[in-house]
């Protein structure tokens, strides 16, 4: 029996948000967008946020989703159980995945990466810098002046 081979996808945005929703007729509504997490100290804790895709590929295809969130050093943040989710795409080729995380804790300051596998495959991914502020919400290279 042939082995179905998948077809290509393709990211069209990747973004990390505070909020996300489905709206009417499929629309994806997006709330506080965000690439800069400041916290007085490490660890930290960030109480919710949200990551959403818009996947293209072959009409009416399912794809299985694995989602990946790097910390500076390459580790996953995510395990032992990474989201793994199916989409299926439309009758165009678009899909979207909203994606919720609650408590998610950096250990450290730097650039963490959200990684989304397609299939197996590296498809996309979008980054987030985390950095220390003090109380007056100043970065620590800033704190002098």
């Amino acid at each position: 029996m042939a082995k179905k081979i998948k077809e290509n996808v393709s990211i069209n945005f990747m973004i990390i948000s505070d909020y996300a929703f489905t709206g009417e007729n499929g629309k994806v509504g997006i709330v506080g967008i965000f690439d800069l997490l400041g916290v007085p100290n490490f660890p930290a804790q960030h109480p919710e946020m949200f990551l959403v895709a818009n996947i293209k590929g072959k009409e009416n295809s399912e794809h299985e989703v694995e989602l990946i969130l790097e910390n500076p050093n390459g580790e996953n943040l995510l395990t032992p159980n990474p989201p793994k989710l199916k989409v299926r795409l439309s009758g165009t080729g678009s899909g979207n995945l909203i994606q919720r995380f609650l408590n998610l804790t950096f250990k450290q300051a730097g650039f963490h990466k959200f990684v989304l596998l397609i299939d197996g495959k590296k498809t996309g991914e979008t980054q987030l810098s985390v950095i220390k502020i003090n109380k007056n919400g100043k970065t620590a290279d800033t704190e002098a002046n």
